[in-house]
């Protein structure tokens, strides 16, 4: 009955889904105790474990590639399936099946030096570009030395994952240890019943995915990776993000230990020239790392000539040139009265208003003379107040003669140029006497 259920449920896992199938290619290859501890009924179920852990693998040429080997006697290791056989799924589920029981002693060392020496050879399917898995079942003690043959199968590079069935005094947890190599690919079934339980398979199944697995990579600060795979013998190239240098190796290759050959590299922001600051100026910052903004600056008493800011391009380059700084026409632009002149002295200048004007230079207003009064008996014109350059005329009224200057000018300090006339009364004319006749 046992038998019939291995069968069917091996057909039927083979249909199961492939999202729970390990997608990557390993050369995988059984060893099974087909001693006498196992008993017929055992064996049988040691045969639905292989099924079951096979189908949970693509199969093929170019995808995993299954063997299975039987020991038990000194000259009873037989090679009942190679990793090159050309099978289906179903033929190689059936091939599995009718495998004979043998019945025999519990020589496992000579088990693993079989496997050694025949199984894991390139002329019977062991590939270079795969990783190797070998999966022992065994349910009682050998009665030959392990520790030798497991060291040799694990150093040709061999993954050893070590399946004990029965208690401590069966088999011992040391043995098993001795043949894996690792504590962590020792499992224990305490019974032959749980070998046709599909959890086990399952868990066998992501132990060796698992261990076809290098740890993930993460891109690079400011760069990027071309794969997120972890397979074994994945190439990831590393690029940076424009603007940004690789500092590193390019690529990382996923090895058979499981670990990549070089480690992630970093982006580093790709570095313009060093600027110096403009004579009789200054620079903002001194960084000169990818996208950096450097302002410039001019002292008291100098102007900017060229750009204000330069940035660090992704070629290494300066988008501009630095600056000059020239001393500065503090004249320009006027800062002066309309009406006054603006005069360099040194560091500094000087307003000074227009002729006839008078002020700081900064405001500035026309000279005013004060307001002259007409002379008693007489006029001037114009009248009012007058400004610089401006002329007041007098006059005297009939019969007064005008005395001092006709004409003022109003002068550049403000006075006048003469002081103002009077008008006085003109001498009388005198009158003649009567004539008389001769």
């Amino acid at each position: 009955m046992k038998f019939a259920l291995g069968i069917v449920g091996a057909l039927m896992v083979a249909n199961f889904s492939l999202a729970t199938m390990c997608p990557h290619p390993v050369d995988l290859v059984f060893l099974l105790d087909s001693s006498e501890s196992f008993r017929t009924s055992g064996f049988e179920e040691a045969k639905t474990f292989v099924q079951n852990v096979v189908n949970y693998f693509t199969l093929g040429e170019d995808d995993t590639r299954v063997g299975v080997v039987t020991y038990s006697n000194i000259d009873a290791q037989v090679t009942r399936i190679k990793l090159n056989d050309n099978y289906t799924r179903v033929e190689l589920l059936t091939g599995i099946r009718n495998i004979p029981y043998d019945r025999g002693h519990t020589f496992t060392g000579l088990g693993l030096d079989h496997v050694r020496n025949y199984s894991f050879l390139e002329e019977n399917g062991r590939r270079s570009n795969t990783l190797d898995f070998l999966i022992l079942l065994t349910d009682d003690e050998p009665e030959d030395s392990v520790s030798g043959p497991a060291q040799s199968v694990r150093d040709m590079g061999i993954t050893v994952f070590a399946v004990g069935v029965g208690e401590e005094s069966d088999i011992s947890q040391a043995t098993l240890e001795t043949i894996a190599g690792d504590p962590s690919r020792v499992f224990r079934l305490t019974d032959h019943d749980f070998l046709v339980d599909d959890s086990h398979p399952r868990i066998i199944r992501e132990a060796i995915c698992d261990a076809t697995q290098c740890p993930a990579l993460t891109a690079p600060d400011n760069g990027a990776l071309s794969t997120t795979a972890t397979s074994y013998q994945t190439v990831v190239t590393f690029t940076c993000n424009t603007g940004y240098v690789l500092n590193g190796a390019v690529t990382a290759t996923c090895t058979a230990d499981i670990t990549w050959t070089n480690p992630v590299p970093t982006c580093t922001p790709i570095q313009c020239p060093i600027l110096t600051a403009p004579a009789n100026g200054a620079l903002s910052t001194t960084v000169t790392s990818y996208q950096t903004v450097v302002n410039f600056t001019c002292n008291t008493g100098y102007v900017l000539n060229g750009t204000t800011n330069t940035t660090c391009q992704a070629d290494g380059t300066w988008d501009n040139p630095v600056p000059t700084c020239t001393p500065a026409n503090l004249c320009e632009p006027h800062p002066c009265d309309n009406n006054a002149t603006c005069r360099l002295l040194g560091s500094t200048f000087e307003c000074s208003c227009d002729v006839g004007l008078v002020g700081d230079g900064f405001n500035c207003s026309v000279v005013q003379c004060h307001v002259l009064t007409a002379p008693v008996n007489g006029a001037l014109s114009p009248t009012g107040r007058r400004q610089y350059q401006d002329v007041v005329t007098f006059t005297c009224n009939p019969g007064y003669s005008l005395v001092g200057t006709a004409s003022l000018t109003c002068l550049l300090n403000g006075t006048w140029s003469a002081s103002p006339p009077t008008c006085n009364r003109k001498a009388p004319i005198p009158l003649c006497g009567a004539l008389t006749a001769l």
